[in-house]
């Protein structure tokens, strides 16, 4: 067994942020930005939308109230339903 110097110790210790992608780690937070903007946002202001009042701005539930009791609505939701399963 030949004796080991220290230059050949050194070789071998990388340090982990020596390794790190970084064009990796911007696509990665590229994807999530994409993502939080396009989809989450709109999503979430959707429902805050959907549960709120005009108004008064407090929390009620007469938004679906009068979409479910709507002749119009009902149509409309039972043409996008029978749409989606004719894709399918």
């Amino acid at each position: 067994m030949a004796p080991q110097n220290e230059s050949t110790l050194t070789l071998g210790q990388t340090r982990w942020w020596s390794q790190v992608n970084i064009g990796g780690l911007l696509g990665y937070a590229a994807i999530w930005a994409f993502f939080a903007v396009f989809l989450i946002y709109p999503l979430i202001r959707l429902f805050l939308d959907a549960v709120t009042a005009t108004d008064t701005g407090s929390f009620t539930l007469q938004n679906f109230y009068d979409f479910f009791t709507d002749s119009f609505y009902l149509k409309t939701l039972w043409n996008s339903i029978l749409l989606g399963l004719g894709t399918v």
